[in-house]
């Protein structure tokens, strides 16, 4: 094997100098959570799709903080792909396509029954005790648990046929 085979093999974070391992996921979501509280704190509420919708409109209220806010957002997630080693392209086909529209037209109806973002439910409504957060809260769990089951089943059936 040459050189540049063994730099190819070697996971592209290690090769940019980011940390080798993939943070687990309570460590990753209480970091994320401090985050969001510090962020509501400094900032207030914010949704980067409202403040690019806040631009759109002509209307970019307290522009500079949700800008900083949502590069440092996006920055986050390109680096998080670095480190994990899963940052790369993948082949478009008709079923992945199918599969992204459907699973964004099942979002976006959902952002239309339910008022706020996760933050907004956990860190406002349910605090709150609005019924709607509860609902909501509890309407994703269970859809998650029941996504969970199927996706179980369905490799189980796989290894058994």
């Amino acid at each position: 094997a040459s050189t540049h085979d063994a730099a190819a093999a070697e996971p592209m974070s290690s090769r940019l100098g980011f940390a080798a391992r993939v943070w687990s996921p309570a460590a990753a979501t209480a970091v994320i959570g401090i985050t969001f509280f510090f962020m509501m704190l400094l900032v207030g509420p914010w949704e980067y799709t409202e403040a690019l919708a806040d631009v759109a409109r002509g209307t970019p209220h307290h522009l500079l903080p949700r800008g900083v806010l949502m590069f440092a957002l996006f920055a986050g997630a390109f680096t998080g792909g670095l480190t994990a080693g899963s940052f790369g392209s993948t082949t478009v086909t008709l079923s992945r396509l199918v599969r992204c529209f459907a699973s964004g037209v099942l979002m976006g109806w959902g952002s239309l029954l339910i008022p706020g973002g996760n933050d907004g439910l956990i860190l406002v409504g349910m605090p709150l005790l609005f019924p709607y957060a509860w609902v909501a809260m509890a309407s994703m769990a269970l859809a998650i648990a029941a996504a969970m089951l199927a996706t179980r089943a369905a490799s189980r059936e796989l290894r058994h046929a």
